[in-house]
């Protein structure tokens, strides 16, 4: 993960993408997979991080939706 390209956010910063097939990838130990790292910033402790996601595709039988664990 030291080669990850970090994206700072600072409190109170929006930020939207897209991961597609042209994003950076990592083999993690559950396998490959499309990501985007970010640098948290330091602050007073604990504060909300929120991810939204929308759904990819026309067909509900092959759309495809991130779902962050």
């Amino acid at each position: 993960m030291d080669k990850f390209s970090f994206e700072v956010l600072g409190i109170g910063d929006t930020k939207s993408f897209d991961l597609n097939e042209t994003s950076p990838a990592y083999q993690f130990l559950t396998g490959k997979s499309i990501s985007k790292a970010f640098l948290l910033p330091l602050s007073s402790y604990p504060y909300v991080v929120t991810i939204s996601s929308y759904m990819l595709g026309d067909n509900i039988d092959s759309a495809y939706i991130f779902f962050p664990k």
